[in-house]
């Protein structure tokens, strides 16, 4: 009787026993509000090997050993996972969310295909335990609609490969440490809008950034080329490209489905993240020393230990502390360069501290929880996109005044040169009324002389030393003249050479025109300009534009997906008079053009002419001082300019005009369309200025031109007059059907021709496409 009585205690205490285990195994699956979302990280229950069956919910797994499906390699006994196995966890639905439609969110390393009892719910990637046909998938959380079952126990089945993980994990370290997933569910509709306002503001800080820097590191590359003298650009564009590429690289790490590769992209970055410093520090040292100090050496040093240890665990560490070193060796010398006077040391010193306050915020929320908990990520990857881009701005201020500075010495040296050019016409007067004199004395003196000579010897003899002594004064007038001449010549050379220089900075600042051409099917861009820098200039750039499609969810309307059209921006603007000053003007426009789109993103054409209008007149006006001609502080300089944005995938172009019209031709019909009436700038006009939007269907085939007033402005022809616009739209419709590379050759020799012999009378630009 006692066995018996035991027995069964026995057999209650195992019963217990099981349904507690089996009470651990099961996870509970709560009611969630509508931005909340729940991890699938109960007790997963895992088997190595590949069979159909375990997907059923009816399947017994009690004998399944508990695993953790992140696979962190070095923490699962060897053996353990092979390259391919099932995962099992076991749902208690709560009652709300019975028979609903919810989002899975997967997250993975691998290939998975995921049941929810017994039903396929959805693959990522081909699941195999052969890497030729296994295709790894990293979806990052993109939602997928899973209905969830009527019943209270559910089972959530996944079937799972990593088939190179092992070999990943045994060649790279840390590199490949992991190779499983983790789950979430949530509400779908929050989760398709976080998807995609995550994307939309990941897209446009990583980009966005990414652009700038990769602009400024160019910009000052070819201010280098042009200029090398100053090796300081060199280094600094280096260390913003080496930015640009580590930051584009981020923002691929979260767009890049394919595994394996995000692994190559983490070790690029890695390697990028090493050199940065080196580069920044080589860039201080050339700005504010004559020399290298002799410490340097200790940071490539710990730059060759970074390198070398990058596949330990601990070397992420290292990086950090090497960065932090460098960083703290940046603002030693931007100080002791303030201390010692340095010019611009106080403007890089600003943007030295902006970078260390700002930047280790991303560590430290990362290091500790509770500061991602306070402050929201986009607030974080805001703020050291400030430190960041602190460095990078701070400098560009820097150059940009320096560049101020050295247009202000040219403007005085060019006053200068005129003062010695008057100057020197004054002394070639004097010096020809001087040997007039002295040619009138000399016949005199020659003529008296002439008729005493038998007489008076003596007398002739001391003449004649007269004579040499003056002929030795005009010799000597002479030299100094001729001295006086050189230091002219020498003095022209420079400005012409200062201009020449100018010239290949505005060319830098306004792009190669053949990148702008090479972005539509057919186009060429004509600039003459009069002088050697032109008051004429074009201004280019692609952009994307956000679209959604929409579908039908039951009875509600859910964002599927987002697409990014591409848009293009060409502008032909005519500056206010040429040479120096419309090539200033033209460095203005380009500066603010870049702001208003790139910076603000103002893309339609009127909107773009509005601001643009403010802007100029905002930078030009003065206070308190009358110009000639105009009231105290009214502007009467600006330009006239047309503007159009090209939507290729709507098939749309968009058009606004400050005086300046756009040429649109189809099957052989010319179409001025007409700009407003007012300039850009120009503080004459007693009302509000208003510049028309105009829109096209564009049509495969259709051509379109830009221009200046300089073509049809110009002089030349067997009578000697202006060409006319009338002339100028027969001529563009007469070539309008030619390749544009042939069109823009009969436009430079119509323009030569014309011209024939006579000088040219203003900037030309001419500039034309076709869709």
């Amino acid at each position: 009787m006692l066995k018996y009585i035991g027995l069964i205690i026995s057999i209650c205490f195992w019963w217990g026993g099981a349904s507690v285990q089996a009470q651990k195994r099961v996870q509970k699956v709560k009611a969630f509000t509508v931005e909340e979302k729940q991890k699938l990280q109960g007790e997963w229950l895992y088997h190595k090997g590949d069979n159909p069956v375990w997907a059923k919910p009816g399947y017994d797994d009690k004998n399944w050993q508990n695993l953790d499906p992140r696979l962190w390699l070095k923490r699962i006994k060897k053996g353990t996972f092979e390259g391919i196995g099932w995962f099992r966890i076991h749902l208690d639905i709560e009652e709300s969310l019975r028979g609903k439609t919810v989002a899975l969110l997967m997250h993975q390393r691998g290939a998975s295909e995921v049941y929810l009892n017994g039903k396929l719910v959805h693959k990522y990637g081909v699941v195999s335990i052969n890497t030729d046909t296994e295709v790894k998938y990293n979806p990052f959380g993109e939602p997928v609609k899973m209905r969830l079952g009527t019943q209270a126990r559910q089972v959530l089945a996944v079937r799972y490969s990593s088939s190179n993980a092992l070999r990943l994990h045994r060649n790279l370290n840390r590199w490949a440490r992991t190779a499983g997933f983790h789950l979430y569910i949530a509400p779908l509709d929050q989760s398709i809008k976080d998807v995609i306002d995550a994307r939309v503001f990941d897209a446009l800080i990583s980009i966005g950034r990414s652009g700038i820097l990769f602009a400024l590191g160019l910009l000052h590359l070819f201010i280098f080329i042009f200029y090398p003298v100053q090796r300081a650009n060199l280094y600094y564009a280096l260390a913003t490209l080496d930015f640009a590429f580590t930051f584009y690289i981020s923002y691929l790490h979260q767009h890049t489905h394919s595994v394996d590769n995000i692994i190559w992209l983490n070790i690029t970055s890695y390697l990028l993240s090493i050199t940065i410093p080196l580069f920044f520090l080589k860039f201080l040292y050339t700005l504010f020393n004559n020399k290298v100090p002799r410490h340097s050496f200790m940071f490539l040093v710990f730059a060759l230990v970074n390198a070398a240890v990058m596949f330990f665990a601990w070397s992420a560490t290292v990086l950090w502390v090497y960065q932090l070193i460098c960083g703290i060796e940046a603002l030693r010398v931007t100080i002791v360069a303030i201390r010692r006077k340095k010019k611009g040391a106080k403007i890089i010193f600003a943007g030295v501290v902006g970078l260390i306050i700002f930047t280790p915020l991303g560590t430290l929320a990362f290091l500790f929880p509770a500061i991602g908990q306070l402050i929201s990520s986009n607030i974080i990857a805001l703020m050291v996109n400030f430190g960041i881009l602190s460095v990078t701005g701070t400098v560009s201020i820097y150059l940009a005044r320096d560049i101020a500075k050295t247009s202000v010495n040219l403007r005085n040296q060019l006053d200068v040169v005129q003062e010695l050019s008057a100057k020197n016409i004054a002394q070639e007067r004097e010096k020809q009324e001087i040997l007039e004199q002295q040619k009138e004395k000399l016949e005199q003196l020659v003529q008296a002389r002439t008729s005493e000579l038998e007489e008076q010897a003596t007398l002739v003899k001391e003449q004649n030393a007269e004579l040499t002594n003056i002929n030795e004064e005009i010799a000597a007038q002479r030299d100094v003249l001729q001295g006086r001449t050189e230091e002219l010549v020498v003095a022209y050379k420079h400005i012409t050479d200062s201009v020449q220089y100018a010239q290949r900075i505005q060319n830098a600042i306004l792009g190669n025109p053949e990148q702008i051409i090479s972005n539509f099917d057919e186009a060429f861009i004509f600039l003459k300009p009069k002088d050697i820098v032109s008051g004429d200039f074009y201004w280019y750039t692609t952009t994307r534009k956000r679209t959604a499609a929409m579908i039908n969810d039951d009875q509600s309307i859910i964002p599927a997906a987002v697409s990014l059209s591409t848009i293009k921006i060409l502008i032909a603007a005519d500056c206010t008079g040429h040479g120096v000053p419309g090539a200033f003007m033209t460095v203005m426009g380009n500066s603010l053009l870049d702001d208003i789109i790139n910076s603000s993103h103002t893309t339609m054409p009127d909107q773009i002419l509005k601001e643009l209008d403010r802007r100029i007149i905002k930078s030009l006006s003065t206070k308190g001082e009358a110009k000639v001609g105009g009231r105290a502080g009214q502007v009467n300089d600006g330009m006239d300019m047309s503007v159009i944005m090209l939507d290729e995938t709507q098939n749309k172009l968009y058009f606004a005009g400050a005086k300046n019209p756009l040429y649109f031709i189809r099957n052989g019909v010319l179409e001025n369309i007409k700009g407003s009436v007012y300039p850009i700038g120009s503080e004459q006009y007693n009302k509000e200025k208003s510049f028309e939007l105009h829109t096209i269907d564009t049509q495969k085939g259709d051509v379109f031109y830009m221009f200046s007033d300089g073509f049809q402005d110009q002089f030349g022809g067997p009578e000697g007059r202006k060409y006319m616009r009338k002339n100028f739209r027969n001529f563009l419709l007469s070539i309008s059907h030619l390749p544009m590379t042939e069109q823009q050759e009969k436009v430079t020799q119509e323009f030569d021709q014309w011209c024939n012999k006579q000088s040219q009378t203003d900037d030309v630009l001419l500039m034309g496409f076709k869709v």
